[in-house]
């Protein structure tokens, strides 16, 4: 390899070495009382690199504390809890990384508007566009506007961005051709054309910038413009759109009429569409859902607890197997576990299924007169000084709850679940990841595909989540939707 060849980021050393040396007979007095020694000795590639080089130096240094730590660890008996690159292989995605970052941090960082910390948030978002990018080149072909970006000098990827608005969707006959199961991406050795994506809660609008920019088509949305939108080229700005989620389920329950208002969205995209969700709070444990409904997979990385009413709550540590929650909500069980704080102190009775349709019908006790803002009164605080009792001290943390969580809604529609703890420069990295469905075969008959008996699981899903009729749950979201519409940005 030649000195031209390293990546920029890896050391400029031709050979690297560790020598470790031990004592023949250890102390009886154990670690440390006789220790071995380990160096470590490393060759440049030619005899002009510098001698002084202090950066090399630290480089080395840190690397021997790094080895010292593990090997101390290993002595103690550590084991690692948090495994890393289980999808994406660590080269692919740092090289993804790396390139990503050379094109596009300096800019971001410098033309920061937010009041947030723009190292934070612009280096996160390179890092799960990165993520993606290596992803859907294991799940599709791509775009001609990528071949074009990668080809072109940085300066002209505008022309190549305007030039995704005239892609055309992959034909019915073609997806009908390569996919099973409803639409979604399945493991086959011929590729799907990339289905466009869609990022709900885009926040500060970065992760559509860059993958636009790397010619991969799609838009974001959020409920609150950002200041940051209006720093980007009208090319990017026109698939940033400030618009409030409203489910079609929750429009459809409550009989409200669309009368074309740009400024709330019903959740129907392009078929096949993949979904993201980043730290997207209430669109959360919404976003497998989403995915289901428009027979997409999805990439979501929760930060905040929300329920499917959109309201603040400690998610259920849930103790189901994914194939029990889905036979729950088709046959409509309701013997659910939950925490102590989540059990609704109104009596549910179990759902029946109708032999004669095999549809889900509604079988709740009638809760009309309850809502998820009552509910929440009669749940255990999540933080604060009050005492907690046993059972509670040994709880584990709302994020790892919440990432159960949605990982188990994943599944009760179906898709086969993958996580990934990303490399981002965030301690909310967990990502739950629906690329492939499998069928709901516990159902009697198996699983129809109609855009009416997806729309009909969903709906079960929800009472049964939340203990509440649809149109109580509709109602909720709605007048949440509204409010957080009349918050300021956050900056995110």
């Amino acid at each position: 390899m030649r000195a031209e060849d390293m990546p920029h980021y890896h050391p400029a050393v031709k050979q690297l070495a560790f020598h470790h040396s031990c004592p023949r007979n250890p102390s009886p007095l154990g670690p440390g009382k006789d220790a071995g020694k380990i160096s470590v000795s490393y060759e440049y590639f030619n005899s002009n690199q510098s001698l002084n080089d202090t950066r090399l130096d630290r480089t080395a240094l840190k690397l021997l504390q790094t080895v010292h730590k593990h090997g101390e660890g290993q002595l103690t008996g550590y084991e690692k809890r948090v495994h890393h690159d289980q999808i994406i292989p660590q080269k692919r995605y740092q090289d993804a990384y790396a390139r990503l970052k050379a094109k596009y941090g300096k800019q971001l960082t410098s033309n920061w508007v937010e009041v947030t910390d723009p190292v934070k948030h612009v280096f996160e978002d390179i890092g799960i566009a990165a993520f993606l990018i290596e992803l859907w080149d294991d799940m599709y072909q791509r775009p001609v506007t990528v071949d074009a970006v990668l080809k072109a000098d940085a300066s002209t990827w505008v022309g190549a961005l305007d030039v995704s608005d005239d892609v055309k969707e992959p034909r019915e006959s073609d997806a009908s051709a390569f996919l099973a199961n409803g639409g979604e991406v399945q493991a086959l050795e011929h590729k799907l054309s990339f289905p466009g994506f869609v990022d709900i809660g885009c926040g500060n609008g970065i992760l559509v910038y860059i993958l636009l920019s790397e010619g991969y088509y799609g838009f974001g949305f959020d409920a609150r413009e950002r200041k940051s939108w209006s720093t980007f080229p009208t090319a990017i700005v026109k698939h940033l759109k400030q618009q409030v989620l409203v489910p079609e389920i929750f429009r459809s329950t409550l009989g409200l009429a669309h009368d074309g208002d740009s400024t709330w969205h019903n959740g129907v995209f392009e078929r096949g569409t993949f979904i993201v969700s980043n730290h997207a709070d209430e669109l959360t444990a919404w976003t497998p859902l989403l995915a289901y409904l428009n027979h997409g997979a999805f990439l979501a990385i929760p930060c905040c607890s929300h329920d499917l009413a959109g309201a603040r709550f400690r998610a259920p540590e849930s103790v189901r197997k994914p194939t029990d929650a889905a036979r729950e909500v088709t046959y409509g069980n309701a013997h659910m576990s939950r925490l102590p704080q989540q059990e609704p102190y109104t009596h549910v009775e179990p759902l029946a299924e109708d032999h004669d349709t095999h549809s889900i019908r509604d079988q709740h006790v009638d809760r009309q007169g309850t809502s998820s803002a009552d509910l929440a009164v009669k749940q255990a605080a999540e933080t604060g000084s009050l005492k907690r009792s046993l059972v509670q001290k040994k709880m584990a943390s709302a994020y790892s709850t919440l990432c159960s969580y949605l990982a188990s809604i994943s599944a009760t529609v179906g898709y086969e679940v993958e996580t990934e703890v990303l490399r981002i420069p965030s301690t909310r990295n967990h990502s739950v990841i629906g690329r492939h469905r499998k069928e709901l075969s516990d159902r009697i008959g198996g699983e129809t595909n109609t855009a009416e008996d997806r729309e009909a699981v969903v709906k079960n899903l929800i009472e049964f989540e939340m203990g509440l009729s649809l149109q109580s749950v509709a109602h909720d979201w709605i007048t949440r939707a509204g409010k957080i519409a009349q918050k300021p940005g956050s900056g995110h």
